[in-house]
């Protein structure tokens, strides 16, 4: 069975590159793979039906977000 609802969170590669760098994380994906990656996902946004969430956000915001796309289905199972 699929997902019901499914998120991606959008992130540009070159940020998340250096999040990830930031964070002291060695990645062994290369921010050119990243981007691709990034591409890839965005193409399948449609065909998936998966919900974008902006990542350039704060987590806080992207919490948010999210939590505002699940509330009405939240409300459907009181």
């Amino acid at each position: 069975t699929p997902p019901g609802i499914t998120f991606l969170i959008d992130v540009d590669s070159n940020q998340a590159y250096h999040r990830g760098q930031m964070a002291n994380r060695h990645s062994p994906y290369s921010a050119d793979f990243l981007e691709l990656a990034q591409k890839r996902y965005l193409e399948m946004v449609e065909q998936e039906r998966l919900i974008v969430v902006d990542g350039s956000r704060s987590v806080e915001q992207v919490t948010e977000s999210i939590i505002e796309h699940l509330a009405p289905l939240l409300e459907k199972l009181k």
